[in-house]
């Protein structure tokens, strides 16, 4: 798309840059490095994958086995896509996905770095317990938050609801909020 028509690109992609540094009509933040800190990666990827994940990266900077170089090519593009990221007013979920495969290689690490760490300072046999209560806790609230999301989808339409208003014929004026997902009557 940029070969084919460079204007076009230029000037979309200038509108899409001000959106994200203004905010959009009902959805403005002030602070998109905590929403996707907590709301982003936090319930999409998982809190405790995501602690894992910080361990690893804490270990890759702070460890002697692999060449900085290296270190650059793996750190570089996380830390400077999540801190222009984070700069957003207008932030989304869908922004931050590019981070996922490499919070996979740091939670990998993470985990390394504490079965590792747990094999040298407990005994074999507790070890071990160490290693399963964590790889366990990994996927335990995404479980929960899958369970959660499924009892949602259960309930009643919001549409059905919605049209129910709409033809009730006491409603002279329904105001419909369509940013906060509430119904409300002034």
């Amino acid at each position: 798309f940029i070969f084919v028509c460079w204007n076009t690109f230029v000037e979309q992609f200038a509108s899409r840059a001000e959106e994200l540094h203004v905010g959009r009509l009902g959805f403005t933040m002030s602070n998109g490095w905590m929403f996707h800190l907590f709301h982003s990666l936090g319930y999409g990827y998982g809190l405790v994958p995501l602690a894992a994940a910080l361990v690893g990266l804490a270990w890759l900077v702070t460890t002697r086995h692999v060449e900085t170089a290296r270190k650059w090519v793996v750190i570089l593009f996380p830390v400077f896509f999540y801190l222009v990221m984070g700069r957003s007013r207008a932030a989304f979920p869908r922004h931050i996905l590019p981070l996922v495969p490499f919070l996979g290689v740091f939670s990998a690490l993470g985990v390394y770095w504490v079965c590792s760490t747990a094999r040298r300072l407990v005994p074999a046999r507790a070890g071990w317990l160490v290693i399963s209560a964590a790889l366990f806790a990994m996927p335990l609230p995404g479980a929960f938050l899958s369970a959660k999301h499924n009892l949602l989808l259960g309930r009643g339409d919001t549409r059905e609801d919605l049209a129910a208003v709409l033809r009730n014929t006491n409603a002279q004026f329904v105001f419909i909020s369509i940013y906060s997902g509430r119904y409300v009557r002034p």
